[in-house]
């Protein structure tokens, strides 16, 4: 089938950014590129970084440092733009005069945003967290916004697994944890040393990413801790999957990895890395869709758990998101 057109995705990751500005526009891409021709743009991307783009993207596009952000943009409308195609921004410094710069070209644009900070000039804003409303944002009046839970940028399998949440492979007591592919201030390590206090728990299962510069600190720590701990690094979605489908409880930061979780079906439990988390974590306690880690009397915390989340975590935002992209090319 004939592609409708082309994409170009321009996000950055690395140790001390993390990468879910990465794996949330990889997860889009992925949704589109049955139907158009998807790159990447990245700044010296990890080297498993690249492969895992290259995985859904036609081309890994390596732009140089430079260190004004507009002259950026200026690089990229003068030698990879023609104006029709669609660019998708993810990054917080992609401000109002870099996204004037990309629509003066006559590109279409995109971009997915969690923080709200500055008026945008895009066709298209997307913010995946949830208790948003378009009054948060300043817009053009042009521009549309696609907000909320059931338009969480989700990979296939998370999607498929949402789509049939199948609890039989469930081990009670066994954790699911993981704070993001960077990790930068390792609470990972904190979150462990918090659950030696739990009485009964069978195994940990701790996912670190291709940022995560914490490696030996880890492999010391797991040589004198009394938890049966099995350290995973650099899994695929459809390992991460799978080893959360053995876990009745996770914890994770308020990020993709949350809404991966959350998408598979199971209890769980907050731990804030960041600031810009904030407002999300609020959200999914408010909404009973998650509790804060806490441990109290040997054991995490309890909380009756909403299963409106199941209707929100549909699993099929493929099917929204070509909708969307479609809409901009007719």
């Amino acid at each position: 089938m004939a592609k409708q057109g082309k994409i170009f995705f321009r996000a950055d990751g690395h140790t001390a950014m993390g990468l879910g500005h990465v794996v949330r526009s990889l997860a889009l891409a992925e949704m589109l590129r049955a139907d158009f021709e998807v790159h990447f743009m990245i700044r010296n991307p990890l080297p498993f970084l690249q492969q895992q783009i290259l995985e859904i993207c036609e081309s890994v596009i390596e732009l140089p440092t430079i260190e004004d952000d507009l002259l950026e943009a200026q690089h990229l409308v003068e030698t990879h733009f023609t104006g029709d195609e669609i660019v998708v921004l993810d990054g917080y410094h992609f401000n109002t005069e870099y996204q004037r710069l990309i629509k003066k070209k006559g590109n279409k644009l995109i971009c997915i945003d969690d923080i709200h900070a500055y008026h945008f000039v895009a066709d298209v804003v997307i913010n995946h967290a949830g208790g948003i409303s378009e009054a948060d944002y300043s817009g053009e009046p042009y521009t549309q916004f696609y907000l909320g839970l059931e338009y969480a940028l989700l990979r296939k399998p998370f999607r498929e697994a949402a789509q049939n949440r199948d609890y039989s492979a469930r081990k009670g007591n066994n954790l699911f944890i993981c704070l993001g592919g960077a990790d930068p201030k390792n609470d990972t390590l904190s979150v462990l040393r918090k659950c030696e206090q739990l009485n009964n728990l069978r195994k940990c299962y701790v996912v670190v990413g291709a940022a995560y510069q914490f490696k030996n600190e880890m492999e010391a720590y797991l040589k004198t801790t009394s938890l049966d701990v099995e350290l995973l690094t650099n899994l695929s979605a459809e390992d991460m999957v799978s080893y959360m489908k053995k876990c009745e409880a996770a914890i994770t930061s308020p990020s993709s990895v949350s809404l991966e979780y959350l998408s598979v079906g199971g209890c769980l439990y907050l731990k804030l890395i960041a600031d810009n988390q904030k407002r999300i974590g609020q959200y999914y306690l408010e909404s009973g869709f998650a509790a804060q880690f806490d441990i109290a009397n040997g054991e995490l915390v309890h909380f009756k758990k909403s299963n409106e989340i199941n209707q929100l975590l549909d699993g099929n935002q493929n099917i929204k998101y070509a909708k969307i992209f479609k809409s901009l090319i007719h």
